[in-house]
C-alpha cells in the first residue's frame, strides 16, 4: 500500500529582487509524520513556510494539497484549508485567558465572542490539560512553555491537518520539551502532519520521522531519520564536512 502523501512540492522557486530564496524545490510530506525541515539561516525555510501558508507566492512551481493545487492568498486562507503554523515570535494577547485566545484565534476579532470552557475542542483541552493549563488563566501569567502549548492549542481547535512549528523549543526548558514531544506524538497519532524547524539536531533525531534539508535555496535530500547521524546532517547543512570546519591544529596552538 502506497504512502499518503498530503504535501507534494514540486520545482517550486522563489526570488526577492535579485536573490533567489528557493531554487527548484521538491519533496513530500506524508501523512501523520513529524517532518524536520533543516538548513542553515537563509537556506529557504521561512520562504517555503510562508509560500505554503499564503504569506507570499511563489513564481513557480506547484504545491498540491490534499491531492488539489493549493490556491491560497494569505493566512486565513491557509487556516480554513487546514494549515496552521505556530511561529517562534507568538501571537497570543496577554490580557485575555487561555479561552479567549483559543477562540480570538478562531474568529474575526469584530465577531469576536468569549469562548467557554464547555466550547472548547476536546483536542485543544488534552494539551492544556497535559500541560496543567486551565482555560481561565490570563496569558500574561503564562510561562514562555505554557504560551507555546496555548497557541498549539488553538491550532489543533481549528481545522488542522498540517501544522508547522517553528523553532519550538527555543525558549523551552528540557521539561516542557518532553511535554512538548508528547503533544507532538498525540498529534501525530491523530494524523496530524507536522512540520519541525529547529537548529537542536538532537531533538530532530529523537522526534522526527524524515529530515529534509535545505542549502542555498535548494533541496539537497530526504531522508529517514534512523538513515541519517547528526554528523551527516550537519555536512549536508554546510556543504563541507567537520574536518574541514574544525581543522586540526597544527603548530605552536
Amino acid at each position: 500500500m502506497g504512502k499518503d502523501i498530503i504535501v507534494s512540492i514540486e520545482n517550486v522557486s522563489k526570488h526577492f529582487g535579485g536573490t533567489q530564496a528557493l531554487d527548484n524545490v521538491s519533496f513530500q510530506l506524508i501523512r501523520g509524520e513529524i517532518h524536520a525541515l533543516l538548513g542553515e539561516n537563509g537556506a529557504g525555510k521561512s520562504t517555503l513556510v510562508k509560500i505554503i501558508s499564503g504569506v507570499v507566492g511563489r513564481d513557480r512551481g506547484e504545491i498540491m494539497f490534499e491531492g488539489t493545487p493549493l490556491r491560497i492568498k494569505n493566512p486565513q486562507q491557509a487556516r480554513v484549508a487546514g494549515i496552521n503554523v505556530v511561529y517562534q515570535e507568538l501571537s497570543l494577547i496577554p490580557s485575555l485567558s487561555v479561552a479567549e485566545n483559543i477562540s480570538a484565534s478562531n474568529e474575526a476579532m469584530n465577531t469576536f465572542k468569549r469562548m467557554k470552557l464547555k466550547n472548547l475542542k476536546e483536542e485543544s483541552l488534552s494539551i492544556l490539560r497535559m500541560m496543567n493549563i486551565q482555560p481561565g488563566t490570563l496569558v500574561r501569567n503564562l510561562g514562555i512553555g505554557a504560551q507555546q502549548m496555548v497557541e498549539i492549542a488553538g491550532a489543533i481547535s481549528r481545522k488542522c491537518s498540517l501544522l508547522i512549528l517553528d523553532e519550538p523549543t527555543a525558549s523551552l526548558t528540557r521539561d516542557e520539551v518532553v511535554e512538548l514531544f508528547k503533544i507532538m506524538r498525540m498529534l501525530k497519532k491523530d494524523g496530524v502532519t507536522i512540520v519541525y524547524i529547529s537548529h537542536k539536531l538532537s531533538e530532530v533525531c529523537e522526534i522526527a520521522d524524515r529530515v529534509t534539508i535545505l542549502k542555498d535555496g535548494r533541496h539537497i535530500t530526504t531522508l529517514d531519520v534512523e538513515d541519517i547521524e547528526e554528523k551527516k546532517i550537519i555536512q549536508l547543512m554546510v556543504g563541507r564536512d567537520l574536518a574541514q570546519m574544525y581543522p586540526a591544529k597544527t603548530g605552536g596552538g
